[in-house]
């Protein structure tokens, strides 16, 4: 049997027979090829058109998170309390809870005002001291050991009882960064935590638990006493580790 010389189909028997086909079947293996290539695009394309809903879980603004308080002296909010919001300390205190598929995180605070407890002025804490939070927390994830402490700052972080090292060091840092920087701040999604600037924190994450601690040692205490008097410069980024 001769191959047709038809102009359209010497066009397809060339193209197709770089591909080693036969060429005097230059219609059925150009469909041979589209099926291929068909096959290869949707086998590409699974994983791109995926990407969205992976980005969308791990981006910050489309995390939900859930809050609410422990008050342990009227017993309120006990029942309700997520597992992994179930902090050691046996204090009331707020937490707020990141939904997470695969991952439990979960930050808490105390519930009340108190000197020793809380500094006086109602708004969370400036960016200098969220960063040095973020530092000392990041420290404690590369330690290993009970009684093992970061600092950074005012900061100090060290592990809950029972807690002895961090298993996913970048996950745990990651996450807390997001927590201070867009859920415990937020009077939308916490409306108790981000009103206060507390020296009790508590941080979960997979049940691994980190206790940090604004220190009161310092001649300067509060924000608000270091913007007085250092006329609107706060010490906190200056600060030698």
């Amino acid at each position: 049997m001769m191959c047709s010389t038809r102009m359209d189909q010497r066009i397809e028997t060339k193209f197709v027979n770089t591909f080693g086909f036969c060429r005097c079947f230059p219609r059925l293996s150009m469909r041979i090829l589209t099926l291929v290539a068909t096959g290869l695009i949707s086998a590409l394309a699974t994983p791109l058109l995926a990407m969205p809903t992976l980005l969308s879980r791990n981006t910050t603004g489309a995390i939900a998170t859930s809050s609410g308080i422990v008050d342990r002296k009227h017993g309120f909010g006990l029942d309700d309390v997520p597992p992994e919001c179930v902090f050691q300390t046996k204090l009331s205190y707020w937490w707020v809870r990141l939904h997470l598929t695969y991952s439990s995180v979960c930050m808490g605070g105390p519930l009340f005002d108190l000197p020793g407890y809380s500094c006086t002025i109602s708004e969370w804490w400036p960016e200098p001291y969220v960063a040095s939070m973020i530092d000392a927390v990041a420290q404690q994830t590369t330690k290993d050991g009970q009684f093992e402490y970061s600092t950074s700052g005012h900061w100090i972080v060290g592990f809950a009882v029972g807690t002895t090292a961090i298993p996913d060091r970048a996950f745990t840092k990651a996450k807390f960064e997001e927590m201070v920087k867009f859920f415990v701040n937020d009077c939308d999604r916490s409306p108790v935590s981000c009103t206060r600037q507390q020296v009790w924190y508590w941080y979960k994450v997979d049940g691994q638990e980190m206790e940090i601690n604004y220190s009161m040692k310092w001649t300067l205490n509060c924000p608000d006493e270091e913007e007085q008097r250092l006329g609107g410069r706060y010490l906190e980024a200056n600060i030698t580790r």
